[in-house]
């Protein structure tokens, strides 16, 4: 809502050609102090700004803590810096020195999508321009000079992915694959009105475990990390909206379409080709670029009829801010507070009662407050928090947390109907594996051996076996 509303707020300027030309131009410095601070971190020059996580394998993940959308950010801007070559004569060799730092944050990202992207976009882009043969050799130049440096500073992060796509080490491809299952599955069974806004990542658990157990299934690369996106935003609007929500999508791309040619949809077919294979929608940034771009097209087509009431605009921001930081930003903080106190040790009761009493659910604080009762041995509070945590989360955690309080309580058979649960959303689960051994004796213990043999590695399931002997 706040970003249609950022973007509604600009579409009277956007019919002005100077200040398109200067949202575009705020646009473009974004993407280049975002590239300047990527490069400074692949340098290892800002790690007080970024820190190096050793089991976190991405090595440029920027400011928003994720290397693709670092990229994908990057190809946006690439194609709105393009376009504005073409402004004035005097910027144009800081314009292109930018465009150099973009290219060169964008290889390092490391992100073969935003690589696709950029390409689409910046043909979109050349093909409105209008540049005479030196500006075109200029840039094409500059472009090649950075390209051929950055394959030669960093070829792990360059030619190592192109040459790793398709193959057994392209987890984050083969990942997709079973995201996009998942994805599929959910609107197969609801195709109209699809799960509901934002319920994509309470139903995923739940589909993306049927997608492992249908023929094929185990061949895909999973994990246990909650997956709230299918990392396609097609996929994503049919599934949360179903076909209704599609119909809408549709009809606005044909309302851009409408608008007939414009160079800004260069950056709008870098984030449509990202899109496919991410969730840039997800990201302020990247929606609030999209929809500038796309405000832009629209100032274009249609003429100033009429000027809005700026008090409009102020009284829906400040509210929109008030309800951003009461339903997100405050529950937010304290269960960080939470957290720390949990993991320092100290006990946490009372933050997490503070955030389970809020008039805004949050199923993670319930699940938080769970598991933390549950160490504390107060297990009827336990169970409790954990069965309201369900109301809004599906996943493995809270079914293998309740399994082991079943266990701990003495009551198996409950215990082990959980466990089904999680190991049906995380079938690669250690602790949930050795939990139903555990609970397992003779022969019965061998059939859950077989059965963890199909989804642990053989050093996970020995260490179990080594743990549980003599027991």
């Amino acid at each position: 809502m706040t970003l249609l509303l950022a973007a509604a707020s600009t579409y009277d300027l956007m019919r002005d050609r100077r200040w398109r030309g200067r949202v575009l131009d705020a646009i473009a410095v974004s993407g280049f102090l975002v590239a300047v601070l990527g490069i400074g971190q692949y340098a290892g020059l800002l790690s007080g700004l970024f820190p190096v996580y050793p089991s976190y394998t991405q090595r440029v993940y920027s400011v928003f803590g994720n290397q693709d959308l670092f990229g994908g950010y990057l190809a946006v801007v690439l194609a709105v810096s393009l376009m504005r070559l073409s402004g004035r004569p005097r910027w144009f060799s800081v314009r292109l020195f930018a465009i150099g730092c973009v290219c060169l944050g964008l290889l390092l990202s490391a992100s073969r999508t935003a690589w696709l992207a950029a390409a689409a976009g910046c043909l979109v882009t050349l093909y409105h321009v209008r540049w005479s043969r030196v500006r075109w050799l200029t840039v094409l130049g500059v472009i090649g000079v950075v390209v051929a440096t950055g394959v030669l500073l960093a070829p792990q992060a360059t030619l190592h992915r192109i040459a790793t796509t398709f193959h057994a080490e392209d987890h984050g491809g083969r990942l997709r694959l079973w995201f996009w299952d998942g994805a599929v599955r959910m609107i197969r069974d609801h195709p109209v009105a699809g799960v509901g806004p934002t319920n994509f990542a309470y139903w995923s658990p739940r589909y993306l475990g049927a997608a492992l157990r249908a023929p094929g299934g185990g061949g895909y690369d999973h994990n246990e990390l909650l997956v709230d996106h299918p990392h396609s935003e097609p996929l994503g609007l049919f599934a949360e909206y179903g076909a209704l929500g599609v119909v809408c999508g549709v009809w606005m791309l044909v309302r851009l379409i409408r608008c007939g040619g414009g160079a800004e949809w260069g950056g709008l077919t870098a984030l449509i080709v990202f899109s496919l294979f991410n969730a840039p929608f997800h990201s302020a940034p990247h929606a609030l670029a999209g929809l500038v771009l796309a405000s832009a097209l629209l100032g274009r087509r249609f003429s100033a009829t009429r000027t809005r009431s700026g008090w409009l605009y102020g009284l829906a921001a400040a509210g929109c801010t008030v309800f951003f930081a009461g339903a997100v930003l405050l529950p937010s903080v304290w269960l960080r507070s939470a957290e720390d106190e949990h993991l320092a040790r100290r006990p946490p009761f009372a933050q997490y009662e503070r955030c389970t009493l809020y008039a805004w659910p949050n199923a993670t604080a319930q699940l938080k407050y769970g598991i933390a009762l549950l160490e504390a041995g107060r297990y009827s509070e336990a169970r409790r928090a954990f069965t309201d945590a369900m109301k809004g989360t599906d996943t493995g955690e809270v079914y293998l947390a309740l399994a082991l309080l079943e266990w701990r309580t003495g009551a198996p058979v409950p215990a082990r109907a959980w466990l089904d649960e999680c190991l049906w959303r995380w079938p690669s689960s250690r602790d949930a594996w050795f939990l139903l051994a555990l609970s397992s004796t003779g022969e019965e213990r061998e059939g859950v051996y077989r059965q963890a043999e199909l989804w642990l590695t053989p050093d996970a399931l020995n260490r179990i076996k080594t743990d549980l002997a003599g027991r």
